[in-house]
């Protein structure tokens, strides 16, 4: 997680860079916590909800790990593991 303002330079002059920075550092309530691409995906990820969907079928694998995307070993396509299961949908036994 990165910590960020954006404040609006008048040019880029030095004494403009400058004055942004004593104008951050004197106001708070402009600083943001960013979370960086992998951060908010471990997030997503954590928080979607796989029942009766693809990613928590015996015959899915995914193609590298924390990714989205896999295989069905029950031959269909390459698909979302948040996609609708198929007829062939079986529960994994640790879920």
């Amino acid at each position: 997680m990165k910590y960020c303002v954006e404040v609006n330079l008048k040019d880029l002059t030095p004494s403009s860079k400058a004055d942004a920075i004593a104008y951050a550092c004197r106001h708070e309530e402009l600083w943001r916590v960013r979370e960086s691409k992998e951060e908010q995906r471990a997030r997503r990820m954590k928080r979607t909800d796989l029942r009766d969907k693809c990613g928590s079928c015996i015959h899915f694998t995914l193609f590298a790990e924390g990714g989205t995307y896999g295989k069905c070993e029950a031959g269909h396509t390459c698909k979302p593991r948040s996609c609708h299961s198929c007829k062939q949908y079986e529960r994994k036994k640790d879920e």
